[in-house]
């Protein structure tokens, strides 16, 4: 927000960003590792044994999409729905939520896995869910796995510095980001580059991009459009697994 007052015409001057997007961004930590580990294998499993659905991710010859619920087939994947249950009642509840609201009408479901494996894998820009679904998400059991090594084997998972996974970009150069689009994206264009409001607001108008890491969840409205860069690298496997917050569906007496 900014106010102002000229002092010469007496004129005020009050500009608000009346239309927020919120994203919540939550690092697990080292407490996670464990069930990450759970979380790869169960996931390379569903693939083994065609747990597969014919989605976003699976559009090209690199990708592949699990079938969700896969927390009615893996404890894994239970226990990832309790986590995640942990952290969306707080961060809904601050945009605006009844909290006694998101503890009884409210539930996680249909988790699902996403792996891409191959050279320009990718996800088009897509919104998760349906109209009972409130907000989203996706969760990152690992970094990545390179040549069978984990990129965040040797990373100390409780200490996280948000600028290093978020960046304003709207052509990010990263393989694999989440790239969350601005619904108003086309009004920086107008702008244009001299003006200063790239310099001033970095995410108007642009896609945010998360940098996938692991034990790493993002949490954002249903209506929030969002894909994934393609992988470039070889030999590269990018896993993550999102889910839906939907309102509970309730049974009606008939009569």
């Amino acid at each position: 927000m900014v106010e102002t007052i000229d002092q010469e015409t007496g004129i005020q001057l009050y500009v608000a960003g009346l239309f927020p997007t919120p994203v919540a961004i939550i690092n697990f930590g080292e407490q996670a590792r464990e069930l990450n580990l759970r979380l790869i294998e169960d996931i390379d499993d569903a693939r083994a044994n065609n747990l597969s659905a014919e989605r976003t991710f699976s559009n090209n010859s690199a990708g592949w999409q699990s079938i969700p619920g896969l927390e009615t087939h893996y404890h894994s994947f239970v226990s990832l729905k309790n986590l995640i249950h942990q952290v969306a009642i707080p961060s809904m509840e601050w945009t605006g939520y009844d909290k006694e609201y998101l503890l009884t009408s409210v539930e996680i479901a249909g988790l699902w896995a996403n792996l891409i494996d191959g050279p320009g894998g990718w996800s088009s820009p897509h919104v998760h869910g349906y109209g009972d679904t409130l907000w989203s998400g996706v969760y990152y059991p690992t970094s990545g796995i390179q040549d069978g090594v984990s990129a965040s084997a040797d990373l100390d998972l409780d200490e996280f510095n948000r600028e290093n996974y978020v960046e304003a970009s709207t052509t990010s150069k990263r393989q694999g980001v989440l790239a969350i689009i601005d619904p108003a994206k086309v009004s920086k264009s107008l702008l244009g580059p001299d003006t200063g409001a790239f310099e001033q607001y970095p995410h108007y108008g642009a896609d945010v991009n998360i940098i996938p890491r692991e034990s790493l969840i993002v949490l954002f409205p249903a209506w929030v459009e969002h894909y994934v860069t393609p992988i470039v690298e070889t030999n590269f496997k990018r896993y993550s697994i999102s889910f839906c917050i939907n309102r509970k569906v309730r049974e009606t007496e008939d009569g």
